[in-house]
This record gives structure tokens, C-alpha cells and sequence, in this order.
């Protein structure tokens, strides 16, 4: 689906045309995971603040040749939505390196250790492979207590057995896994069976269908992450033997959020949480104070997901982003900030929750056109192929065949 002609285009550059090989991974992916497996293990050594500065314009430049001239399609276009998961990680990774490398101190594996200089070499280069993969800082003296969701059910497992405690985890991240594979799959039939550009623009189907499929994208987002955490859960801790404590919930049902401020504060995951107000957040509290610090990490989220979409439009441009629509979710925090200052109460309750839901809708609504909505669908298309049910259908359909063929 291409741009619509009336709209302009952003940040065109030339195709990129190096598709991934056994070469092009040692020459341009390879040095991308290097730099920040080796950012990672000096932020955790004391005193090298200098040294990370140093090492930053490498990282740099290896993460720029990287995102632009990396083809994850090999050329299909059918295949470009890989091309979305490789500008995400090196946003993200971009992102994570500037924060380690402008952090004053060093971080503290605090599970594990009480000084950093406790560390055998084969153990500061199990911190920097723990740090490359953890986002919320589960275990590290830099978490968020915020980003880790902690809800009621959590806290009661820590007073069971060990045993006990482990049991219910399994079961309770195997049904989740279940259910979020069920819900992004009857979410993704009717995207695929409701498509916009069918319908007259005028009428109240389309309407309709619009903020349907607003609301799609945050439930199959959901539903798409939440599955995937479960299961590397119950990897985790079936398989790598980790203690439940390393897997504390990913969301905290969003749904009950009665605030702009809940939903994106305690309800919705907190993966980037910690990244996002550091690049975004901080640089615009020195500014503008608390409000700033909001409106920044809103900002910061909505150039991470526009890199993603840009990635699988590089040689065209892109015409729609999100980044509007996050920075409008900051302006509605902000607004509810203010009006509990004004007030003394906090939005909450019956009215809360018709302003959350229609803030969020429509902010989607005015901020992204059919077009953009379909972009921010596709990359989910594909992922239908790891989800439990269609694997069993699938299976079941050729097994069917298999067996028409041989009677």
C-alpha cells in the first residue's frame, strides 16, 4: 500500500540494498550488537564514564550504517515489515546506548552483588549480557520501582512455598499465553475482514470501522506482547531454571484504567519506561520542569514506534506518524496533573474512565488518517504464523489433506 498522492512524504533515502547474509551480519549487524554488549559491560565497571564517551561515535556510526543500508526483506516486498523490526532494535538500542554512556555512575547488579568490584570477568560479562536484555532494570540499582508492575496477585505469590510459588506461575503464564494468542488472532480476523479502503469514506460503516480499528491496534499490541512475554516466562523459569521473582507481570490490566495517567503510568507496560524519560524526558525537564519531563517521554516513545514504520519505508518516506498522537497522550497527562492541582482530586472513577478511553480513541482518530491505521496493522499480519491456533489449524488442515490423499 502506497502513500496517498495528496500526502507528502518524509525522510526519503535511497532503497537500502544490502540484504542480510553471512557478510553483510559480520560487516553491519555484528558491530551493532557488539557496541552495545560492550557499552553494557563498562556502564557496570566503575570509572568509565570517559571511556563511554569514547566509544560513542563508533556506536554511532555503526548504528546509522546499519538502519539505513540493511535490508531485512532481501528485496520481496511482501517481506518489507522486517524491515520494522530492525529499525526498532536500533532505535532502541541508539536510545539505551546514549543513556549508559551520559550516565554519571556505574550501575550495580544489586541481586547479586554489594559492590561492583566484588566481579569476576566472567561475572561482569553476565551483568552486561543481563543488561542488554533488561529492560525494566529487574535485579539493577537504576529500576523504576514504577516500571515494575507489581499488582495484588504478584504480591500474595511471595508469601506461598517456593514450590507452591512456581506452580502458580506456570499456570497462570500458560493460560495467559493462551488467552493473548486467542485475542490477537480474533483481533487480527477482523482487521483482515473489515478493511477500510472498502467502504465509502461518508459513511457510518467506515466511521465505525475507524475507531474499530483504533482500538485494534492497542489490543493486538497488547495481546501480541503480553503472549510473547508469557512464554519467554515460562522459559525462563521452566527451562533456565530463574527464580519467578525475574518475571514480574508485563501489564497490569489496562482496561481498568480509570486515568490517562494510570493507563500509561501503572497499567500499560513499562518495557521503555526507563529509556524513553532519559533521552526524551530529562533534557526537556531542564526546560519546561515536570511537564517537560512528560511530554518528552511521550515523544521519545512516538520517535521509537515512527522509526519501526519508517524502517519499511525507506526508499519511499513516511507520511504518517505517531508521534503526535503520544505526545498528545503527554498533553492529556499534563491536563490531568493540572487539574488535580486545581481541584485536589484525581481523575478517577466512572468519569475517568469515559475521558481516558475517549482521549485515547480519539487522539487516534484525529491524528491518523485509514492509511496510517493500516500501517500501524501490517507488521502484526505476519506474526499470525507464531500464534498457537493457527499452528494447530494449519496442522490439522494438512493433516486432513494428508489423509484425503491417501484413501
Amino acid at each position: 500500500m502506497s502513500c496517498p498522492d495528496s500526502g507528502p512524504t518524509w525522510f526519503t533515502i535511497s532503497p537500502p540494498s544490502v540484504h542480510i547474509n553471512g557478510s553483510s551480519y559480520l560487516t553491519l549487524y555484528a558491530p551493532v550488537q557488539l557496541v552495545y554488549f560492550f557499552t553494557a559491560v563498562l556502564v557496570t565497571i566503575p570509572n568509565t564514564y570517559a571511556l563511554r564517551l569514547a566509544v560513542l561515535p563508533a556506536s554511532v556510526y555503526f548504528l546509522y550504517q546499519a538502519g539505513i543500508h540493511l535490508d531485512m526483506s532481501n528485496g520481496d516486498p511482501l517481506q518489507e515489515v522486517n524491515n520494522c523490526g530492525l529499525l526498532t532494535l536500533v532505535t532502541i538500542i541508539f536510545m539505551r546506548v546514549i543513556t549508559w554512556t551520559f550516565h554519571s555512575k556505574h550501575f550495580l547488579r544489586t541481586s547479586k552483588y554489594k559492590h561492583a568490584n566484588e566481579r569476576t570477568i566472567s561475572q561482569i560479562m553476565f551483568d552486561g549480557a543481563d543488561l542488554c536484555f533488561n529492560f525494566r532494570g529487574i535485579g539493577w540499582d537504576w529500576s523504576d520501582r514504577q516500571a515494575v508492575i507489581d499488582h495484588p496477585s504478584h504480591k500474595a505469590q511471595r508469601e506461598l512455598s517456593a514450590s507452591a510459588r512456581r506452580q502458580r506461575f506456570i499456570h497462570g503464564n500458560s493460560v495467559w499465553y493462551f488467552a493473548s494468542s486467542a485475542l490477537f488472532e480474533i483481533a487480527l480476523y477482523i482487521h483482515l475482514n473489515n478493511r477500510l479502503a472498502e467502504l465509502d469514506e461518508r459513511s457510518l460503516s467506515f466511521l465505525f470501522l475507524r475507531a474499530l480499528n483504533s482500538l485494534l491496534y492497542p489490543i493486538m499490541t497488547y495481546s501480541n506482547l503480553s503472549g510473547t512475554y508469557n512464554l519467554y516466562a515460562l522459559i525462563g523459569v521452566c527451562i533456565c531454571r530463574q527464580d519467578t521473582e525475574q518475571w514480574p507481570p508485563f501489564y497490569n490490566k489496562p482496561w481498568l484504567s480509570t486515568s490517562l495517567t494510570e493507563f500509561w503510568g501503572k497499567r500499560w507496560h513499562q518495557a521503555f519506561r526507563y529509556t524513553f524519560s532519559n533521552v526524551g524526558g530529562k533534557p526537556l525537564s531542564l526546560l519546561f520542569g515536570r511537564a517537560g519531563f512528560v511530554l518528552g517521554t511521550f515523544f521519545a516513545s512516538g520517535v521509537f514506534h515512527d522509526m519501526g514504520f519508517w524502517g519499511m519505508r525507506r526508499g519511499r518516506g513516511l507520511c504518517c506518524f505517531t508521534t503526535p498522537y503520544f505526545v498528545l497522550n503527554g498533553v492529556g497527562c499534563v491536563v490531568e496533573a493540572a487539574f488535580r492541582r486545581l481541584t485536589g482530586k484525581k481523575v478517577c472513577g466512572l468519569p475517568g474512565r469515559v475521558w481516558a478511553w475517549s482521549w485515547l480513541v480519539g487522539c487516534g482518530l484525529v491524528t491518523m488518517s485509514p492509511f496510517c491505521t493500516h500501517e500501524l496493522l501490517r507488521p502484526f499480519e505476519d506474526a499470525v504464523i507464531t500464534q498457537p491456533f493457527y499452528l494447530t489449524y494449519v496442522l490439522v488442515m494438512k493433516s486432513a489433506r494428508l489423509c484425503s490423499l491417501t484413501t
